[in-house]
């Protein structure tokens, strides 16, 4: 596992591709990017990273040695479902494997060769803005129903509420 080490961002982005060149490139192209980067080399070391660390965003290859990256998705949607899923890869030639994608709510797919500056790095940051949208509505809707549960319990305690 390669780690981008800079643990004052908020945002965490986890790569998994079996090529070591690619996440090497990744991590050279997106080095000025102001997120966390995991990357991982199989479904296995992914899903450690995953259970280990928080994760916003997964972008991941379709073809990975021991499953496969729309099996990573899957596992993911079931497990952590709040995570936003970006396929790059080379390999999207079947109806099968777009229906797949659709299915699993992917959010973006991104062909390789990809261009970093024009194709991946706006990508993650619209992933990573979806991520922190979902977080901070939920956060809001909890601060609403706490608030709403005191408002509710002063008004019973005054007897305006039977």
């Amino acid at each position: 596992m390669m780690k981008h080490d800079n643990e004052d961002f908020e945002n965490s982005v986890l790569f998994v591709d079996d090529e070591i060149e690619v996440l090497q490139l990744l991590n050279q192209s997106l080095m000025d990017e102001d997120y966390k980067k995991f990357f991982a080399q199989s479904v296995e070391e992914s899903m450690e990273i995953i259970e280990k660390y928080p994760i916003d965003v997964l972008v991941t290859d379709i073809i990975i040695p021991g499953t496969n990256g729309l099996e990573l998705m899957k596992m993911i949607q079931d497990k952590h479902p709040k995570i936003i899923r970006i396929i790059i890869s080379a390999h999207i030639q079947s109806k099968l494997v777009i229906a797949t994608i659709n299915k699993l709510n992917v959010f973006k797919y991104i062909p390789k060769p990809w261009d970093a500056d024009n194709d991946l790095k706006p990508a993650i940051r619209e992933a990573i803005n979806l991520y922190n949208y979902g977080k901070n509505k939920e956060k809001f809707n909890d601060s609403l129903a706490t608030y709403s549960l005191r408002v509710v319990d002063k008004h019973a305690t005054k007897g305006y509420i039977n």
